[in-house]
């Protein structure tokens, strides 16, 4: 996902101040930064992969350190032996975490927000600890999904793929994608295609955390084209957003406490415990009351206590809208009531979130959920007006100084060094400029712009989240008194969603 600032919102810049998973980067000391990686011997892939875990993002300045810690843990998790990928390799020198002080002169700070912002400048990079077997690049990734789909493969032994980082919106759920190592990117139909043609029959779980993930439910098609009908390989997936809302928890924190959104919640959830790691009783995480923690369960608890920008989905989730949807309008049949259909998951949601909400009926939620989205798209409409502002404020300061510093916006021209003969005296000219001070005004409206619709969003997200649990269930009804081989699809869909994440 792109970036203005290394407070973007869609990276998580309003992170609700929670209590969390107590280990943290921070308690062991500083962070050590190194100039150069170290080397590191690759470990050697197993020939039975139970599990694949793969993520980062496509460069360093997305190489949070919160998503380092949840493939930690997904590796933790997730029935071995396994095959991790993260960003660069197991030689990256690209963990990036937040200084708890800003560092440098502030001069140079000041110029390059104006001439060149980016994120990742009030940051700190070190080397992976992470036991990678080699880069998260789309190559590798699809190469050792199709390893672990190989003939010699035991088929009676599921593989679960945890896919964390980041995602790109694209105009319809087949054109998004999950950025990957240096600039690569995944759409849905390159997993689909993947599994499509496995020689394999293992059953495929696939978690993904990333912005717009749910995209990637359309797996539950073959090629991931609703056009060709259910997928012939058994698979499913949890996703922690849908297609088209963004997801938290890419987080350069170090410390773990203040990571907020799916992918905690869910992993953490695996081992019946909070993020904070306080033991959950059976009634908070077993909703099917089978005696087993299910990856459905896991993320069913996300549904419930995240706080962030996520609205989780699954492929049966997916399949249930289009089965329904695509039916002839005189096959449609609308039972008065849900309540004969056996959804606990569905059920749990409904009944924490309205509870939590105090909400007394889904039109409740869905009347609250309508005035949020269009204060959200007002909003949206006042920041493109601050960003055109804010931005026309810094052509006319960069002008202004470039006026006397010709090159000031360009750091590899070799007159470069000469430009700060006299730092007191670009110093004066940015503290007695107009034009700096309207730019500064300008790009704080931007912000806070930024931090209300943030905050909108997350609230937002939890009415969405109750709304579509009671949508679940209304779908569910309809499509379970049709019967027939949709209805069957949904259930095998569950089914495999309702898996352990480990199995003898």
């Amino acid at each position: 996902m792109g970036v203005d600032r290394a407070d973007d919102p869609v990276v998580g810049r309003l992170r609700p101040a929670l209590e969390g998973d107590p280990v943290a980067e921070s308690a062991a000391g500083p962070a050590k930064t190194l100039p150069h990686a170290r080397t590191r011997a690759t470990p050697s892939i197993p020939k039975h992969p139970r599990f694949l875990v793969a993520g980062g993002g496509s460069r360093p300045d997305n190489n949070q350190y919160s998503i380092e810690a949840d493939l930690r843990l997904a590796a933790a998790k997730l029935q071995g032996p396994g095959v991790t990928l993260f960003a660069g390799g197991p030689e990256s020198h690209g963990v990036q975490l937040r200084d708890a002080k800003r560092r440098g002169p502030s001069l140079m700070d000041t110029l390059g927000d104006l001439f060149s912002p980016r994120g990742g400048r009030r940051a700190r990079y070190r080397q992976t600890n992470l036991h990678s077997h080699g880069p998260a690049t789309a190559t590798t990734v699809l190469d050792t999904l199709t390893l672990a789909l190989a003939p010699d493969q035991r088929d009676d032994q599921a593989l679960a793929v945890y896919i964390g980082g980041h995602g790109d919106k694209g105009k319809s759920s087949a054109d998004t994608l999950i950025a990957l190592w240096g600039g690569t990117a995944l759409a849905p139909a390159d997993i689909a295609a993947v599994l499509d043609t496995a020689s394999s029959s293992r059953q495929v779980r696939l978690i993904m955390t990333s912005c717009y993930s749910g995209a990637f439910a359309d797996i539950a098609f073959a090629g991931a084209d609703p056009a060709r009908g259910p997928a012939r390989t058994e698979r499913c997936g949890l996703f922690a957003s849908t297609w088209d809302r963004p997801a938290s928890g890419c987080d350069p924190n170090p410390n773990r406490r203040r990571h907020e959104g799916y992918g905690v919640h869910f992993l953490n959830a695996l081992s019946r415990q909070t993020k904070s790691r306080t033991r959950l009783a059976d009634g908070d995480i077993d909703f099917d009351a089978d005696g087993t923690i299910s990856l459905l369960d896991a993320h069913t608890r996300a549904r419930i206590v995240g706080k962030g920008f996520d609205v989780p989905t699954t492929t049966s989730e997916r399949w249930l809208r289009h089965a329904v949807a695509s039916a002839p309008t005189d096959a449609r049949q609308r039972p008065a009531s849900y309540a004969a259909v056996d959804l606990p998951h569905e059920r749990a949601v409904v009944v924490a979130l309205s509870e939590s909400l105090k909400l007394a009926d889904v039109a409740e939620a869905e009347a609250r959920f309508a005035e949020l989205e269009a204060e959200f798209a007002a909003l949206r409409e006042l920041q493109l007006d601050a960003r055109d502002e804010e931005n026309a404020r810094a052509s006319a300061a960069a002008s202004e100084l470039l006026g006397r510093w010709p090159v000031l916006d360009d750091p590899w021209h070799p007159d470069y060094p000469l430009m700060f003969d006299d730092p007191e005296a670009l110093q004066t000219a940015l503290d007695d400029s107009l034009s700096y001070a309207a730019y500064l005004q300008a790009r704080d409206a931007v912000d806070a712009i930024g931090r209300e619709r943030d905050a909108l969003r997350i609230e937002s997200g939890r009415y969405l989240r109750l709304i579509r649990a009671h949508e679940n269930l209304a779908l569910a009804a309809e499509l379970s008194a049709r019967g027939g081989s949709d209805w069957a699809t949904f259930l095998a869909l569950r089914r495999c969603e309702t898996s352990p994440a480990r199995e003898r």
